[in-house]
Parts: C-alpha cells; sequence; structure tokens
C-alpha cells in the first residue's frame, strides 16, 4: 500500500500548472520544476503564472523551483511537457539518482519521437520505475480555479492505479481507473487531430450533426488502431477517451479546433501556418501519425477522419 505524501511536477505550462495547484489543495509538498528562472520566481513570490494561467491564484503552499535535482526525491513525480519534450525530460532526469520507489505519473499526450514510440515504451527505456498516465477531458484553467474535472489514471499496475486515484480525487474530482495505458495513449494522439477536423467542419458550415458524428467516428478508429496494440474496447468509455474527444472537439477554447476552424477560414494558407505562433499539438500528430501506424502495419487509408485531417495539412505544404 503506498501513502504517497511528496509530490512533485516537471513542467510548468498549464497543464503541468494546473495540476501541481489541485495536487497542492490536498497535499501539504507539492514542488513544481520550471525551466523559467522566471516562472518558478513568480509562482514562489506571487503565487501566480500569468504566462499561462493569466490571473488564477495558486495554493500559497506550492513551490517551484528551476533545478530539477531538487524534485528527483519526491515520491510521485508528474511529468507535464510537450511530447517532443518527453525524451529530453527522461534524459535529464536520468542524470539524476531518482529512487526506485519513485511513481512516475505522465500527463504528457501524444507519442515520443526520435525514435517514434509510445510514451510508454520511451519511459520504460530509461527508468524500471512505476509508472501511470493521467488524462481526462480538462481546460487546465478550470483544473486550476478548482472546478469539477474529471479523469482516468491508467497503469499496468491496477493497484497503483487505484492508490494514485485515492490520493487524487475530491468531490470535484471524479478520478476512474483503468490497466490499459494502450487506447489512453492512442486517444492522447489522435484527438487533437479530430479537433483540427472539428474545427474545419464548424467554418464549413457543417452543424452539429456533423460534431457528433465525428466523434463517434473518431472512436471507431482509436478503437481501430489500440485493438491492433493491444487495448481494450471498454477503455473508450473513460474519461480519457470519448471525454476527451468530446472536449476537445467541442469547444474553440481548445488550441486544436480553433486552429482547424482559422485554418478553413484562411483557404489552407501556408502564411497562416507559418506565422500561427499557438503550440497546435494536432499539427504536430498529423507529421508522426503515417509512420507510427505504419510500424504496426496499420494503413491510413483504413481511418478516413485521420486522413482526411493529413490530407488538409498536406495541402497547406503543396
Amino acid at each position: 500500500m503506498y501513502n504517497f505524501k511528496k509530490f512533485a511536477v516537471v513542467g510548468s505550462g498549464s497543464w503541468g500548472s494546473a495540476i501541481a495547484a489541485h495536487l497542492a489543495r490536498i497535499h501539504e509538498s507539492v514542488v513544481i520544476y520550471s525551466d523559467s528562472k522566471e516562472i518558478a520566481d513568480e509562482i514562489n513570490n506571487k503565487k501566480t503564472n500569468t504566462r499561462y494561467l493569466e490571473a488564477v491564484t495558486l495554493p500559497a503552499n506550492l513551490v517551484a523551483t528551476d533545478k530539477i535535482a531538487e524534485i528527483t526525491n519526491s515520491e510521485v513525480i508528474f511529468i507535464v511537457v510537450p511530447s517532443h519534450a518527453f525524451g529530453n525530460v527522461l534524459e535529464e532526469m536520468k542524470k539524476h539518482y531518482v529512487p526506485l520507489t519513485t511513481v512516475f505519473v505522465i500527463a504528457t499526450k501524444g507519442v515520443s519521437s526520435n525514435p517514434l514510440e509510445l510514451l510508454s515504451d520511451r519511459f520504460k527505456g530509461h527508468f524500471d520505475n512505476s509508472f501511470a498516465f493521467f488524462s481526462g477531458p480538462n481546460f487546465a484553467k478550470e483544473v486550476a480555479l478548482g472546478k469539477f474535472s474529471s479523469a482516468t489514471v491508467s497503469s499496468p499496475d491496477l493497484g497503483l492505479a487505484n492508490n494514485l486515484a485515492k490520493k487524487l480525487s475530491t468531490p470535484s474530482f471524479e478520478i476512474s481507473t483503468t490497466e490499459d495505458i494502450i487506447t489512453v495513449q492512442i486517444s492522447s494522439l489522435v484527438k487533437n487531430m479530430v479537433a483540427i477536423k472539428s474545427g474545419i467542419l464548424e467554418a464549413s458550415g457543417a452543424g452539429e450533426n456533423a460534431r457528433a458524428w465525428l466523434i463517434t467516428r473518431a472512436l471507431q478508429e482509436v478503437l481501430h488502431i489500440s485493438s491492433i496494440i493491444g487495448g481494450k474496447q471498454e477503455t473508450l468509455l473513460e474519461p480519457a477517451v470519448v471525454g476527451d474527444l468530446i472536449l476537445t472537439s467541442y469547444s474553440k477554447t481548445s488550441r486544436n479546433t480553433k486552429f482547424g476552424f482559422e485554418l478553413h477560414q484562411n483557404n489552407y494558407s501556408k502564411d497562416f501556418i507559418s506565422s500561427y505562433s499557438t503550440l497546435v499539438e494536432g499539427l504536430e500528430a498529423t507529421k508522426l501519425i503515417k509512420p507510427f501506424l505504419l510500424k504496426y502495419n496499420i494503413k491510413l487509408s483504413d481511418l478516413p477522419i485521420i486522413n482526411s485531417v493529413v490530407e488538409a495539412v498536406q495541402r497547406v505544404k503543396s
């Protein structure tokens, strides 16, 4: 039985800061690592992170550091960085002593590149520690404000997942668990591309019927991929899958939906793409999805929703 008391978060973006805020509301010892001394100082001195969370006030007991060595003795370490930085963070942490008893919780979404592989496979190539994934239909600012939210904790060790859920859940944060880390990861890769498609549909004048169709077909494509790799059909009903697809695709608060909407409005212009300053995870996913599927002998042509987004982005490049 785990008795977690010391928590750390690696990554001070909107999602990392929101998770740290949630943790600090329910646990005394929470440290967040930022690669920006400016952000770390702001969190410590003002209890805000205005770059990512605007005027949200963070809990008084949340401590920030810009030295990654200061978080490696934590009992639970959340990794909350963009997928392209995931491998580099593991490499950096590997330089410091991390006890084998430390549990890692991965809140990064997508897949790891160079080499292209699931985040779980990249993690296991660096650490022998127990690990879990934390994902769900959440806008970071709402979590930071303590509004009602839900998530799924998935781990090959269901006992660990259940224990983490007990340590992380509150009356306003409902957490479910599963052993299926495959479907959760595939959904995290696919959902941002689906959100781009949702924005395109809205900008083209399609109605709510089309968006409901989109979610339905997207779930089928997540299942098609994950079942080949080893995922389970019942995981589609988890907040981390169907919930995240709905939230990401139904609101222009979603960066990816907003991008898809504006991409169509700007007639798939190269200039629009090149001048777009916001991180769009779905755009990066379109570059990785085909070689990722080839690893498992899955044809992109068998996934019409995903393929249509890839083609839309390629239209810009042509």
